[in-house]
């Protein structure tokens, strides 16, 4: 007698395994985290398709990006200008650092900064220091390495932190080279130096 169902007729979804058989057998918490990675990829992908600040071209240009093969150029230019400009007028210094048992310099005015030769300039230094400030001496270098001492008077304060003062006509040009160098010193003659520059 013929059988009514041949035995090749063929895959049958009702009676094959179920999805749930098909699936690889891993623990629920596997599952939970695959699905969490999936609708975190899907949430992402839909922001970037209808965010207005991202395009998916610039995002992949971003990723694949190519180093740059160029060579860094030199931005930097030397003045234009001779000699070069400074600041004008009334000028403060801050001065940090330096040895605390020696005397220390911590503020120099200069005024005006930019003199005619001939002019009247005045430096004001403050400084202090452990023991009596015996002496502050400024030393103007300019053009041709021209070097002018000049000693400060204290003006205020005491020998330990105060300030001195100081004006004379400015002696030369200083079209390459202006520089000052300050020097508060105690009664052994040792002081920190300060050099501020100009040019």
């Amino acid at each position: 007698m013929d059988h009514i169902n041949p035995p090749n007729r063929g895959y049958s979804l009702v009676s094959g395994p179920s999805l749930k058989d098909r699936l690889p057998k891993f623990p629920l918490f596997v599952w939970l985290i695959l699905l969490f990675l999936f609708a975190l990829l899907f949430s992402a992908g839909i922001y970037i398709a209808i965010s207005p600040d991202i395009s998916l071209k610039g995002l992949f240009e971003r990723i694949f990006r190519k180093a740059p093969t160029e060579e860094p150029q030199n931005i930097w230019s030397a003045y234009t200008t001779t000699p070069p400009p400074i600041a004008t007028g009334k000028q403060l210094y801050k001065i940090s650092g330096g040895d605390v048992n020696l005397p220390l310099v911590t503020e120099v005015l200069v005024d005006p900064l930019d003199p005619q030769v001939g002019q009247n300039q005045t430096v004001t230094v403050k400084a202090n220091g452990p023991t009596p400030i015996r002496e502050v001496v400024v030393v103007l270098r300019l053009d041709n390495e021209n070097n002018f001492e000049f000693k400060l008077a204290q003006s205020s304060g005491s020998p330990t932190n105060g300030e001195w003062k100081g004006t004379w006509p400015f002696p030369h040009s200083y079209n390459l080279t202006y520089r000052f160098n300050v020097k508060a010193m105690n009664e052994s003659n040792l002081g920190n130096l300060t050099t501020i520059t100009i040019r």
